[in-house]
């Protein structure tokens, strides 16, 4: 029998800083995003303490395994996700004729029709530049248009304290001379940190088998399947301390007052009455107040929510909530694998392999206080999502464990030992990866929240075909004397080259602003499902050639 002990303190530091200290960031649908990111800066001190113990004890035909991996975490974090604020601009059908005003824009139109003869500008072409046209989103930006206004507030610090426990058992067994079987369970166990919810049933069966079917050492079949639990504490498990229980909570204003009312006795609810949309008056207020300037020299303050929209983020309906599902569960994957290798010759080695990944309860967010409102459409005649489960609130982005995926693989690879002055190593790969998410990043939530099915797509990182060829190419003369010049020239040199070349991904295409009114900016075109673009075809080549002295 053998014992294995291992023992480590850990201690990691994560920063994700911004050049801009203040924010807000601007994000210009289709042209470019600016200023601090939404989500940062975000600093993040992990401290961990692993023990680590494996026994082995074989006992005739089995060889005996068991163990326990327990680790202990602290983790002390500033993460100011979402206080810098974020300003949305679009294109929205907004033509300059609105911005004129309607005296103006009836004089402008009336001389633009009128021919030159009598008196006229003569281009009656250009009338529905004032009439019609929506002003770009670049000219919205300059006059302030903003569609959409995100901020929010609270406290970003943060301690976590959380533990995970690991046990296994396994048996391997040697059934026949040509067949060797293994069993194995694992129990996996995160103590999250408070707040988060635990799941105790985490057990995951394991088996794997290799067989020699003529039992001549030259094929061998193999397979194996288990279940594999994903621990959930980074990242995610900070949401109930940080943004759950109050500690950061944000406030939401656009320009349709339906959506997101403001009070009608603030600066903005009074400019409404008059026309103007709450995103625009607030925009407005702030820089003409001096509290948002570019370069950006301080961050919106709380006090100018409440003073020119009549928010708080303590009872306001405009508030965005974000918080982990009270029924959260590790995720986990359901592998297997089924493959035959084969010895030729003396030399090469072929092998073809089976490849299966099933993903469940795995994470992702949505925003689950978004309905249908049949008396409100989207640009697309859709019935806009603003209707609101608890009206209390505008949006509640619930991180939860329901999303799943499935990944299908044949591998076939051909290698060839070193010898006869060469080595070769090549392999194809042809796979499909499906799934309904890929992160956990609020835009890469379902974009209609109430049918989540519809996201199910290929995987951003699916990979239909993938080719790799590498060798190592050695020069068959060696130098001395006696040998021909060129022999000694061209002796001892190698040369190592490497092919990949692979299909492209899919990514997703997307309008760049909130065409369903969610609140999320995750929306695609009319009848474009989720990752139908497919990216170019990719060739890599490397080439090393050295000489050994």
């Amino acid at each position: 029998s053998s014992n294995e002990f291992r023992f480590q303190s850990v201690r990691n530091t994560y920063n994700v800083d911004t050049v801009d200290p203040f924010g807000p960031r601007l994000q210009l649908a289709g042209i470019g995003v600016f200023g601090r990111e939404f989500s940062s800066p975000s600093d993040r001190t992990q401290r961990r303490i692993q023990f680590l113990d494996n026994f082995s004890l074989p006992f005739g035909r089995h060889n005996f395994k068991f163990g326990a991996d327990f680790s202990r975490y602290t983790i002390d974090t500033v993460s100011a996700v979402f206080l810098g604020g974020n300003i949305d601009f679009a294109q929205l059908p907004i033509p300059l004729g609105q911005v004129l005003g309607a005296g103006p824009a009836t004089q402008l139109v009336t001389a633009l029709s009128t021919p030159r003869a009598a008196g006229g500008l003569g281009r009656p072409d250009l009338a529905p530049v004032i009439t019609t046209q929506p002003l770009t989103t670049v000219q919205q930006f300059n006059l302030g248009f903003a569609r959409a206004i995100n901020q929010g507030f609270g406290n970003p610090n943060a301690q976590l304290n959380g533990q995970i426990l690991g046990l296994y058992l396994q048996d391997g067994f040697k059934a026949r001379p040509n067949l060797s079987l293994s069993f194995g369970l694992r129990y996996d166990y995160d103590l999250l940190p408070s707040g988060a919810p635990r799941d105790s049933n985490n057990f995951g069966p394991r088996f794997s088998f290799a067989y020699d079917p003529f039992n001549d050492q030259r094929t061998v079949i193999r397979g194996g399947g288990g279940i594999y639990y994903q621990t959930i504490f980074t990242g995610i498990a900070i949401i109930p301390t940080l943004l759950q229980n109050g500690g950061i909570n944000n406030l939401f204003v656009s320009a349709d007052q339906r959506i997101t009312p403001i009070s009608p006795t603030s600066r903005c609810g009074q400019a409404l009455a008059k026309g103007s949309a709450p995103s625009f008056c607030f925009y407005q207020q702030l820089a003409a107040q001096g509290l948002l300037t570019f370069p950006s020299t301080r961050t919106i303050p709380e006090s100018a929510y409440s003073n020119l929209l009549g928010l708080t983020r303590a009872t306001s309906p405009n508030r965005l909530l974000v918080r982990l599902a009270p029924d959260a569960v590790n995720g986990y994957g359901a592998q297997a694998s089924l493959g035959i290798d084969r010895q030729l010759g003396r030399d090469f080695n072929v092998s073809i392999n089976y490849l299966f990944n099933r993903g469940l309860k795995l994470i992702r967010p949505r925003q689950a206080n978004a309905r249908p409102d049949a008396t409100m459409p989207d640009v697309f005649g859709r019935p806009a999502l603003t209707g609101r489960a608890d009206p209390t609130r505008l949006a509640d982005y619930v991180f939860e464990t329901t999303s799943n995926s499935i990944y299908h693989g044949v591998a076939v690879s051909v290698n060839k030992r070193f010898s006869k002055h060469y080595q070769l190593i090549g392999s194809y790969t042809y796979s499909k990866s499906i799934s309904e998410n890929d992160d956990i990043a609020f835009e890469l939530g379902p974009q209609d929240p109430t049918n989540v099915r519809a996201d199910r797509a290929l995987s951003s990182f699916d990979l239909r075909h993938r080719l790799s060829i590498a060798a190592i190419v050695e020069s068959p003369y060696r130098g001395g004397k006696g040998s021909a010049l060129y022999k000694r020239a061209l002796a001892d040199f190698y040369m190592s080259p490497i092919v990949t070349a692979r299909s492209g991904f899919p990514f997703n295409i997307q309008t760049g602003f909130d065409v369903n009114l969610d609140t999320n900016n995750n929306d695609r075109p009319f009848a474009v499902g989720r990752n139908t673009g497919i990216g170019p075809w990719t060739v890599t080549t490397d080439l090393r050639v050295g000489r050994q002295i």
